[in-house]
């Protein structure tokens, strides 16, 4: 199968400053309102790790 993932490294020499460093950066960035973006997604993250 072959591997889709792209390391964050080449992401930020393609992109450069214009991505994010954390989940927390999303907050207040996408189109629906909401200033807990990355929170929420981190916190799906732990409940995914705990299960």
């Amino acid at each position: 199968m072959k591997n889709n993932f792209v390391s964050a490294k080449k992401i930020r020499q393609a992109y450069g400053s214009q991505t994010l460093g954390t989940w927390q950066d999303l907050n207040g960035r996408r189109a629906v309102p909401g200033n807990y973006c990355g929170q929420e997604i981190l916190s799906m993250f732990r409940d995914i790790l705990v299960q």
